[in-house]
């Protein structure tokens, strides 16, 4: 089991990566930049708003918590 945690980065992402981390579970932490964030084994790049970084991010992923970006207004 993989968790995906979209945000892993942000004020909540990174509670979550860490929490499931402490539990010992194998977490995959997705940002918008690339390289490896601090303190996580597995990363990916991953953005909501470019559909050719899906794939590679969610690759062997069992589970995602997703935090969706905010709402930009028009």
């Amino acid at each position: 089991m993989t968790v995906l945690v979209t945000g892993a980065t942000g004020r909540v992402g990174r509670h979550v990566v860490s929490e499931l981390m402490e539990r010992n579970l194998p977490v995959r932490a997705a940002h918008r930049h690339a390289g490896p964030a601090s303190g996580i084994a597995t990363h990916a790049v991953f953005s909501f708003a470019d559909p050719w970084t899906w794939r590679e991010a969610m690759r062997g992923a069992t589970s995602m918590f997703v935090m969706r970006p905010p709402q930009i207004p028009t």
